[in-house]
C-alpha cells in the first residue's frame, strides 16, 4: 500500500510540475513578443534621441553663428562711426576750430 502511494504522489507532482511548466511555456510565448516589442521601441527611442540631440547641437551653432555675424556688423557699424569721428574731429582742427 505504502509503495502504491508513493507512486501515486509522485504521479500527482509530475501532472503538477508538468502543468506548471505547461504556464510557464504558455506565459513565455505570450509575453516574449511584447518584450521584443519593447525591445525594438527603445532602441528606436534611443536613434531618435540621437537624432534629436545632433539637430540640438546644429540649432545651436546656427544661433551662435547669426549672434556672431550680429556682433559684426556691430563692430563694423562702430569702427565707421569712429572713423566718422576721427575725420570729423581732424577736419575741425584743421579749421581752427577748438574744442572743450
Amino acid at each position: 500500500i505504502e509503495k502504491k502511494v508513493l507512486e501515486h504522489a509522485r504521479s500527482v507532482e509530475s501532472v503538477k510540475s508538468a502543468k506548471v511548466l505547461h504556464r510557464a511555456k504558455n506565459f513565455y510565448e505570450k509575453v516574449e513578443p511584447l518584450v521584443e516589442t519593447l525591445y525594438s521601441f527603445f532602441n528606436t527611442f534611443k536613434d531618435y534621441q540621437q537624432v534629436f540631440e545632433h539637430h540640438q547641437k546644429n540649432l545651436y551653432a546656427n544661433n551662435l553663428k547669426i549672434q556672431l555675424a550680429k556682433l559684426n556688423d556691430s563692430f563694423a557699424q562702430l569702427e565707421k562711426k569712429q572713423q566718422e569721428m576721427v575725420e570729423k574731429l581732424s577736419n575741425e582742427k584743421a579749421g581752427g576750430k577748438t574744442f572743450k
